[in-house]
């Protein structure tokens, strides 16, 4: 991959602080938070004009350090009820120390182009270079979807040279609407419907130990995965991504693990061995203190997040060198390889696996992502096969 200067760490803050914490851990941007217009923020809700809140944290950022990057997370999908809002911030953001906005509605992002810089962050989609560069016209960058892969990441910057951001550690939204499910299930006692908030967490009964976690809050209702994002365990690749932007988002942790979280992503950022002692006791910290367990999702490929057998190179025979891995299997459909070596149509392997007794086939059939057949693949290239029965997935692929 084509890696372009040094990404800056970013963190989202809703009080000083987290602002001073930040700051002191070296981020370089802080997205300044109010309960009113983040959905997905963990604040008590407040029915109170956001302007002048906001306005305490920039100037409270500010004295701590003068270049210190800020914006505005304005996530909200807007309705004309909310038009009033909408103008107060208008008028006042063009006068602000904000550097930019941060949307996902693209209204807002029409609406705020021209006033000042706008950042788009639609989690949920930004999938394709096609969308990203129709975008760009309209946003200084973009954050992009959590179901996108590396590899297609590099693709992305090669066909559009869009400045992009991804959110390398945080909650995965599975599931909103503006309905509030929770509402009125509990008996408590709030001051008024509009400040009531609920926090639920769900264990799934086919798979005992995966605890989803509910927010209800005055924007609508929220589903999260049982895991959280963490591309810790994938420095490697992470650091090769043309990124100008490493998100970080610890909304509703506690303190210590928001300090350790960005400690981690500081020391990989300016580390030069991914092996050195410090960032190796940070990742420890972090996994340690981590709420939920932390899985890479789809930055690599589905389904990567089941970190099994990770001594698997220690069913290899002296003289096999490592042809692939296998990422990912769909049963009777198709397997998913990271290739470590290259590999062509033809090619005859045989899998490795704690599990796998023996397991010989023909590369008869290469395709890439995208289902388009290949010849040949090289080192680091995702690849599809046809299912191969008795295939584990972390298999070892060695020649014949």
């Amino acid at each position: 991959m084509k890696a372009i200067a040094k990404p800056k760490l970013a963190t989202y803050v809703g009080d000083c602080t987290q602002i001073e914490r930040a700051i002191k851990l070296g981020v370089d941007h802080l997205i300044l938070e109010h309960p009113r217009l983040s959905i997905r923020s963990w604040q008590q809700p407040s029915i109170d004009n956001p302007i002048p809140a906001i306005e305490r944290l920039i100037k409270y950022a500010k004295s701590l350090n003068q270049s210190i990057e800020l914006s505005l997370n304005m996530d909200m999908l807007i309705q004309h009820n909310q038009d009033d809002l909408i103008a107060q911030l208008s008028a006042w953001i063009v006068g602000s120390s904000l550097q930019a906005i941060r949307v996902q509605d693209v209204g807002l992002l029409h609406h705020f182009h021209g006033l000042i810089e706008c950042v788009l962050d639609s989690q949920m989609g930004n999938i394709n270079w096609v969308g990203v560069k129709t975008l760009a016209t309209l946003a200084k960058r973009q954050c992009l979807s959590l179901d996108i892969a590396y590899p297609d990441i590099d693709l992305i910057y090669e066909k559009t040279q869009a400045r992009l951001e991804l959110m390398v550690h945080g909650p995965i939204c599975i599931q909103y609407s503006q309905r509030r499910y929770m509402q009125g299930l509990f008996d408590q006692q709030q001051p008024s419907a509009a400040l009531s908030q609920y926090h639920q967490l769900a264990e799934d009964d086919d798979y005992p130990g995966r605890r989803f976690t509910f927010l209800d809050n005055p924007h609508g209702h929220f589903m999260f995965a049982y895991f959280d994002r963490s591309l810790l365990h994938d420095l490697d690749q992470l650091k090769q991504c043309p990124l100008d932007y490493w998100v970080i988002d610890t909304r509703g942790q506690d303190s210590n693990y928001h300090q350790a979280c960005i400690k981690a992503y500081r020391c990989a950022l300016d580390a030069n061995d991914l092996d050195n002692k410090n960032l190796q006791a940070a990742i420890k910290t972090v996994k340690s203190l981590a709420p939920k367990p932390l899985k890479p999702g789809f930055f690599r490929a589905n389904q990567t997040d089941r970190r099994r057998f990770k001594k698997r190179a220690a069913q290899l025979n002296e003289e096999e060198t490592s042809l692939g891995v296998v990422l990912d299997i769909w049963e009777k459909r198709w397997v998913i390889i990271e290739c470590l070596a290259p590999l062509n149509c033809g090619d005859q392997v045989a899998a490795r696996h704690p599990k796998i007794a023996d397991c010989q086939f023909e590369l008869n059939q290469l395709f890439d992502l995208n289902h388009q057949k290949l010849a040949s693949a090289q080192p680091g290239q995702l690849i599809k096969i046809p299912w191969v029965k008795g295939l584990q997935q972390q298999s070892i692929l060695v020649g014949l």
